[in-house]
């Protein structure tokens, strides 16, 4: 059933353990097996990932731990060969498993998008300051 609002449903958990949801627009409830699943196609977000990285991890790159750097250089093809590695390959020359390898990089691009949001941030404050000194 569609939601009676044009944009569609938003849903909210109403239990504890999460299997039931409501809409917040129009009140309809749902157990968990009915919700629908998100779509998401791994290649785009590989490149979405991918087109990130390569813009913020020269800026941020001193930020970040080793481990992390090698492995997102690695992975992205960031490195002198500018061959993208797979996680098996990471996992072999970093000695970990190759779970422990794809939760690296997912917390070193999460890390580098806090790290950009920390300096937008920054910059916005400096600049309301900025202005408010103007206009005084």
């Amino acid at each position: 059933m569609g939601c009676r609002s044009a944009k569609g449903h938003v849903w909210q958990r109403i239990n504890v353990r999460g299997s039931v949801w409501r809409c917040l627009r129009c009140g309809a409830t749902q157990i968990s097996s009915q919700m629908p699943r998100l779509e998401t196609n791994p290649k785009q977000i590989s490149e979405e990932n991918k087109q990130k990285v390569s813009r913020l991890l020269p800026i941020y790159k001193d930020k970040l731990k080793d481990t992390w750097v090698f492995a997102l250089e690695m992975r992205y093809g960031l490195n002198e060969e500018s061959r993208e590695y797979s996680y098996e390959e990471i996992a072999q020359v970093l000695g970990l498993s190759k779970l422990t390898v794809q939760k690296i990089i997912r917390g070193a691009i999460h890390s580098l998008e806090g790290l950009e949001r920390k300096d937008r941030w920054r910059s916005s404050i400096k600049e309301d300051k900025y202005k408010n000194i103007m206009d005084a």
